[in-house]
């Protein structure tokens, strides 16, 4: 396995996943009725902890493992652009972004780390795009057909949109700020 701080994120989310299962319940409802975050439970209850717990917890097994072989792939190119305090600061972020993102512009309930990758995406979109405007387009091409699956999967039914669009935002603007600020050291 992977020796960088994406590994202990795998860890949590799976050693998270089943605990739920085992305390809280089998059922995918207890899960989004524990740890989900949707706005009449984060604002009319003042459940703000969910903010957090919810990109922890996973729907299903497939649901988790799903999103933990994404984190697994897409952790060492964002590490390899930036650098792993960055990488891992911006999938935090991304996750904040992305579950105030479903409080305020949503009616689901959601649970799940997907948003926090896709603000790993969007490190890696702002690298490619700037690759592919300098003549190098191996990013691009590699990491292409993977991105446009995940786009399609966002339109799925039961896959929040909007977590995805916030996140995967959060990673774009988080990698111009730093790409921004780490040019400025060299000047």
């Amino acid at each position: 396995m992977k020796d960088n701080k994406f590994t202990i994120l795998i860890l949590i989310n799976v050693v998270v996943y089943f605990a739920a299962q085992i305390f809280i319940g089998q059922s995918e409802y207890d899960i989004y009725y524990w740890f989900g975050i949707q706005k009449n439970l984060f604002l009319d209850g003042h459940e703000f902890y969910r903010l957090f717990t919810y990109s922890f917890a996973h729907g299903d097994i497939v649901h988790l493992i799903m999103n933990m072989i994404a984190l697994y792939y897409i952790s060492d190119p964002v590490i390899r652009f930036t650098d792993e305090k960055f990488s891992f600061i911006i999938y935090a972020i991304a996750a904040l972004v992305s579950g105030l993102g479903i409080v305020f512009f949503s009616s689901e309930i959601t649970v799940g780390s997907s948003g926090a990758i896709y603000g790993l995406f969007g490190v890696i979109i702002y690298y490619a795009i700037k690759q592919y405007r300098h003549g190098y387009n191996e990013m691009v091409v590699s990491l292409l057909p993977v991105i446009i699956i995940n786009i399609i999967i966002s339109f799925a039914p039961d896959v929040s949109l909007t977590g995805h669009l916030f996140g995967l935002l959060a990673g774009l603007i988080g990698a111009f700020i730093y790409d921004k600020r780490k040019r400025q050291q060299y000047w």
